[in-house]
């Protein structure tokens, strides 16, 4: 007899959310190198951070991804 069944759309909201947690971490690379003076503005790119830190939540969300505090800790720690 097979697995649970899963909805449709759920392995395609595990991979959006993959993205966006992968262009979170790129942003706050960028941040903690600096590098992102010489690509944005500090309004501009403030502005993008949080529009990425808000749809990686909402992806995780969407994905029923809980995202523990260590995962976020492990992003902003040098």
């Amino acid at each position: 007899m097979p697995g649970p069944c899963q909805p449709p759309y759920d392995a395609i909201a595990r991979k959006w959310c993959a993205l966006a947690l992968r262009r979170r971490a790129h942003f706050v690379d960028l941040y903690r190198t600096g590098r992102w003076t010489r690509y944005y503005g500090k309004e501009q790119f403030f502005v993008q951070l949080r529009s990425a830190f808000v749809n990686a939540d909402a992806w995780a969300a969407l994905a029923g991804i809980e995202l523990t505090d260590r995962e976020l800790e492990a992003q902003m720690v040098p």
